[in-house]
């Protein structure tokens, strides 16, 4: 009875931890590198949202998922509850918003805190398409311009 009893404790214990493990793996959002990745498209805040603008369905089968490396004067710029810096561009309601993700800011901090509304810079991020404005997520700064 006793070499049974080890067994299942020994299944029981596999399960757990390969369970934690998988947990681990699903829910532990590992934030992308985009600094080295390969960019898909390269434009202006304004030609990223005409394109969304004329044709949303179209823009959305072309640039979401996709890296994308914008160019423009930011309007806003805020922090959320998390620490994400959120800049807007073109209009705080209906334009292009990019969001660098906490623990980028950690890194961009020094730079983040140079770049105010009417700054001109190049930010490259992940599209998510356009709900109100157009969504650039898990962004990094390129440069200020």
């Amino acid at each position: 009875m006793s070499k049974i009893l080890y067994r299942l404790i020994f299944v029981l214990i596999a399960v757990i931890v390969t369970g934690f493990v998988l947990i681990q793996y699903v829910y532990t959002d590992n934030p992308e590198d985009l600094s080295k990745a390969n960019v898909d498209y390269y434009l202006s805040v304004d030609e990223l949202l005409s394109a969304f603008e004329q044709d949303e369905t179209l823009a959305t089968e072309k640039f979401a998922g996709k890296v994308v490396e914008i160019s423009g004067n930011v309007i806003n710029k805020e922090t959320d509850e998390w620490g994400n810096t959120i800049f807007s561009f073109v209009d705080q309601l209906i334009g292009v918003t990019a969001i660098v993700d906490s623990s980028t800011t950690i890194n961009q901090n020094i730079l983040i805190k140079t770049l105010n509304p009417g700054s001109q810079v190049k930010i490259r991020g992940r599209c998510d398409g356009m709900l109100i404005d157009v969504r650039l997520s898990k962004c990094i700064i390129i440069e200020e311009e």
